[in-house]
């Protein structure tokens, strides 16, 4: 809950110090930041120019991802401004609960968004063939929906039903408290650790892939990768030597 004396018609109007304005100028153009980059990302990934590089299952993802920062950049941000200036929380309780539901949501959603793109990625390499019929619009379209719903339904139910928000003076927000135990695992087990394994999970097979297929290719070709780096211990005459004869001798390759 908001506490009376952090809200600013409560407290004496303090006059900002040099660090309360450095703060305000970050959270400004943060802001700035945010919402245009978001926009272009937006604008390039509707523009009929880009339709024959990306798939519409990889725009549909990346634009869910694009507008979930564009949301924290158009209703969590601006409201930061003010507290970062004024260390108190002037818009009252009403706005405080809709920025911890917003705040909370948006990020999470962002979270599963990076979570559906990763699994597009491995999907895409690890099953090639059936990629067409897993991925599909109509799954992609569904999927995302139900990420945006389950974010919205549970935060909802942490800040609306339960109440359960605060103000921080440290991060000028406002923003879900766990209090309840209960809803603290329920948050933990549907976001944060599923999130997290899947993620990792997904690059380190698609990463292993890279590298046994880069592997492979230099196998099969003849030729043998050498960085510079590994012929300095070798004295310049040698790596000069290896760097002139590169033309003549094709098996290596700097």
């Amino acid at each position: 809950m908001l506490n009376d004396d952090q809200l600013c018609e409560n407290n004496p109007k303090r006059h900002p110090d040099f660090v309360d304005i450095i703060k305000t100028i970050i959270v400004t153009t943060m802001c700035f930041l945010v919402i245009g980059g978001n926009i272009l990302c937006l604008i390039v990934l509707s523009s009929r120019r880009t339709r024959g590089f990306i798939l519409d299952t990889t725009r549909i993802l990346m634009t869910s991802l694009a507008c979930t920062d564009c949301g924290m950049g158009l209703l969590v941000l601006p409201l930061c401004v003010y507290p970062a200036l004024f260390h108190c929380w002037p818009f009252g309780d009403p706005i405080c609960r809709m920025q911890a539901l917003f705040i909370s949501s948006l990020f999470h959603e962002s979270t599963l968004s990076l979570v559906l793109i990763a699994v597009d990625r491995y999907i895409s390499i690890f099953h090639p063939l059936r990629y067409p019929v897993i991925v599909t619009r109509n799954n992609v379209i569904i999927t995302v929906v139900l990420t945006w719903f389950i974010c919205f339904i549970v935060y909802g139910t942490v800040v609306l039903g339960f109440g359960q928000y605060y103000y921080d003076d440290v991060g000028i927000n406002c923003e879900p408290y766990y209090q309840n135990t209960t809803v603290t695992a329920t948050v933990m087990c549907l976001f944060y650790f599923p999130s997290a394994i899947i993620i990792v999970v997904c690059y380190l097979q698609i990463f292993r892939v890279a590298i046994e297929q880069r592997a492979r290719i230099s196998s099969e070709s003849g030729f043998q990768v050498i960085r510079l780096s590994d012929l300095q211990p070798l004295g310049r005459q040698y790596t000069k030597h290896i760097v002139m004869s590169n033309s003549t001798n094709p098996k290596y390759v700097l």
